[in-house]
């Protein structure tokens, strides 16, 4: 019982600290806030935002379309007025390769963003196949026609999983550019691509760490090549990138059976 009392007294000590300092704080946020109720209110805003070299922007729902409407209009004015080269999604890696391309007029002739949006099937998916991404990719594409290719905007994405497609990834940069290392790279893969999901707890209870050091050797292999035949900085490091999600994606299942904190 005196335990919790204490518990309590101190969570209500925290509570009414962080309520004060939060009333404390709103005249100096009444003083700056800007309501937005259409793009046309932006205007403040792209100014103060366009004298910095990154932008985050974040997002106050999940699927409201007028949020992302805005948000659109926001990276449309800041692309134009302020020259930014990069949009950074919360969306897979591997997915916005195909988008980047797309934007910068590498894409196969037809294709649309709406047919390149529909291939995003992680949840959720309405995150990014929705009507403002897809106009947003189109408007992108178009702004780059007239740019020379090193001031073409990119379009990736910030999340790192999907080893299935990391893996496919990695060896079509092998096969391509350094073929006589490729039967070692797909045997290193091999102990993460033929194992199951319920293998790693053996795995960890008898401490075989093969696998893992498989990877790391291929992963540090990729990190450290500077020079292979043909391509170039961006293919290798979208090697790279793959790399790095194969070798992370082996510890996540490994420690996700016994430590879901550390696998984090």
């Amino acid at each position: 019982m005196l335990v919790r009392t204490w518990q309590r007294l101190v969570i209500g000590l925290v509570f009414l600290i962080t309520v004060n300092n939060a009333l404390a704080l709103l005249p100096y946020v009444n003083q700056r806030i800007n309501q937005i109720d259409s793009s046309a209110d932006l205007s403040p805003l792209v100014s103060v935002a366009g004298q910095y070299p990154l932008v985050l922007l974040g997002e106050a729902s999940h699927g409201t379309q007028e949020f992302y409407q805005l948000r659109a209009e926001m990276s449309r004015r800041l692309i134009e007025k302020h020259n930014y080269r990069l949009v950074a999604i919360e969306a897979p890696w591997n997915f916005t390769l195909k988008l980047n391309d797309y934007v910068k007029g590498k894409s196969a002739a037809g294709l649309s963003a709406q047919d390149l949006l529909r291939e995003f099937d992680h949840w959720p998916q309405w995150m990014w196949r929705n009507q403002p991404t897809a106009a947003f990719i189109e408007w992108l594409k178009q702004h780059n026609q007239s740019l020379p290719e090193g001031q073409k905007v990119g379009f990736f994405g910030l999340d790192l999983y999907a080893p299935e497609e990391a893996m496919v990834g990695l060896l079509t940069f092998v096969s391509r550019y350094m073929p006589e290392a490729y039967a070692q790279t797909k045997s290193r893969l091999s102990c993460f691509q033929n194992a199951q999901y319920e293998q790693w707890s053996e795995a960890v209870e008898n401490q075989d760490f093969s696998c893992t050091q498989q990877l790391y050797t291929l992963f540090n292999w990729i990190t450290q090549l500077n020079q292979y035949q043909g391509g170039g900085d961006f293919d290798l490091f979208v090697a790279e990138q793959n790399a790095r999600v194969i070798y992370a994606a082996e510890l996540f299942y490994r420690f996700n059976h016994h430590n879901q904190t550390r696998s984090w």
